[in-house]
C-alpha cells in the first residue's frame, strides 16, 4: 500500500501504527490500532478521539495493552533505550568537538557491534576534547529502556562512576527539582512501564 494512502483503504482493513496520527480533521472509519497519546490530558486529545464515532472507527490504543498481571506489553523497550542512549552519547561528542548541537541524519548499523564501536570511538574524541567521559543520567534505570540505556553506555565504555542509574526509589524518596540531571551531560528517561516522568 502506498504511503499515506491509508484513509483510502477499504473500512474493514486494520490501520497499524506506532505514534499518533497526522493532525486532520477528516472521521476515521477504520480500526486503528496504535500509541495514541490521548489518554493522559495532552494537547488535541479531544479532537483526535472526535474523530472515531464521526467515522465509526475504533481505536485500539496499545498503550493500554496488558498482561495478565497489569503490566504494559506493547511499550518501547531495551531496544530503544540502546539506541537512544548511543545517539545521546554521539550528539555529545558532536557539540564537544565541533560546538554543534544535535545530529544529522543517522544510517543504520548492519550490527551492533559497529554500532558499539562507531559510538565509542566518538566518546573518546570528545573524552580527549573535555578531559572526561560523559557524566550520564539514567532515570528508570531498571525499566526496559534504562537498562538498555545502561548497557550501551557500559559497552561503550563509561565508567560505573559516571552512570547515575536512578529508578523509582529514588524519585520516592526525593521529589525534585532533580540537580543531578543539569550536572549530567547525557541523560535518558525511561517511560517504557507507564511511570511518564514528561507529566
Amino acid at each position: 500500500m502506498p504511503e499515506g494512502s491509508w484513509p483510502e483503504a477499504p473500512k474493514d482493513h486494520l490501520i497499524i501504527g506506532l505514534k499518533e496520527l497526522p493532525e486532520e480533521t477528516f472521521p476515521l472509519k477504520h480500526t486503528h490500532v496504535q500509541f495514541a497519546h490521548c489518554y493522559k490530558g495532552q494537547g488535541g486529545w479531544q479532537d483526535v478521539l472526535a474523530r472515531f464515532p464521526r467515522g465509526g472507527g475504533t481505536l485500539l490504543d496499545l498503550e493500554f495493552l496488558q498482561d495478565e498481571t497489569g503490566r504494559r506489553v506493547a511499550a518501547f523497550g531495551f531496544h530503544a533505550g540502546f539506541a537512544g542512549a548511543a545517539l545521546a552519547v554521539k550528539a555529545w561528542a558532536r557539540q564537544v568537538t565541533e560546538n554543534k548541537v544535535g545530529m544529522d541524519g543517522v544510517k543504520p548499523y548492519a550490527n551492533e557491534g559497529l554500532l558499539v564501536d562507531d559510538v565509542k570511538a566518538s566518546m573518546e574524541e570528545g573524552a580527549k576534547k573535555v578531559g572526561r567521559t560523559p557524566r550520564c543520567f539514567v532515570m528508570g534505570a531498571l525499566g526496559r529502556c534504562g537498562r538498555g540505556a545502561v548497557d550501551l553506555l557500559q559497552k561503550v565504555g563509561v565508567p560505573d562512576d559516571q552512570i547515575v542509574k536512578w529508578d523509582i526509589q529514588e524519585t520516592r524518596e526525593r521529589h525534585g527539582p532533580y540537580p543531578e540531571i543539569l550536572e549530567s551531560d547525557v541523560s535518558s528517561f525511561d517511560v517504557s512501564d507507564g511511570k511518564d516522568i514528561r507529566h
